[in-house]
């Protein structure tokens, strides 16, 4: 098995961040992300998967248990079938040596992000409607019941 992946990203400017990689936007949550393997079939999958997701995935491959609990899910099963049941939401964190407008957790779906702040501060993205992430929708009424889902979800996601 071969696997590449990176670091995440680094915001350059987008939503007037500069040399930032701790922030909900798609510029600093995603990687590149590459597994090649005997037996898969080469395809392009745009299932929510993360860096946790590595160690028991190679301790499957391997034919190992880990000792004990681990964070992430493993991946053979969707890297064997593309419709193979997988996570509907992936916990987003930001935590460290920062301040208490940019220290938070969100939750990444395949069309929302909903990120909340430390401060308060909460941010709703319609990812098909807005891919870029220019404009909030956390306050519209329509998304009252939308974002009472994302934090029962985060609350979950934290649980794990």
């Amino acid at each position: 098995m071969v696997v590449f992946f990176s670091d995440n990203g680094y915001a350059w400017g987008e939503h007037r961040l500069i040399d930032r990689k701790a922030c909900p936007y798609e510029e600093c949550i995603r990687v590149p992300f590459w597994i090649r393997a005997p037996g898969l079939v080469a395809r392009t999958d745009t299932s929510l998967v993360a860096n946790i997701d590595l160690a028991p995935t190679i301790a499957a491959w391997a034919g190992i248990t880990p000792p004990g609990k681990v964070n992430g899910m493993n991946m053979l099963p969707l890297l064997q079938n593309p419709s193979a049941p997988w996570r509907s939401a992936l916990l987003i964190e930001h935590w460290g040596n920062f301040t208490a407008s940019t220290i938070g957790s969100g939750v990444r779906t395949s069309r929302y992000l909903y990120h909340q702040y430390q401060n308060g501060d909460k941010e709703l993205y319609d990812l098909i409607k807005d891919p870029l992430q220019l404009t909030s929708v956390h306050k519209l009424a329509a998304n009252a019941a939308l974002i009472t889902s994302f934090k029962a979800t985060l609350n979950a996601l934290k649980a794990q």
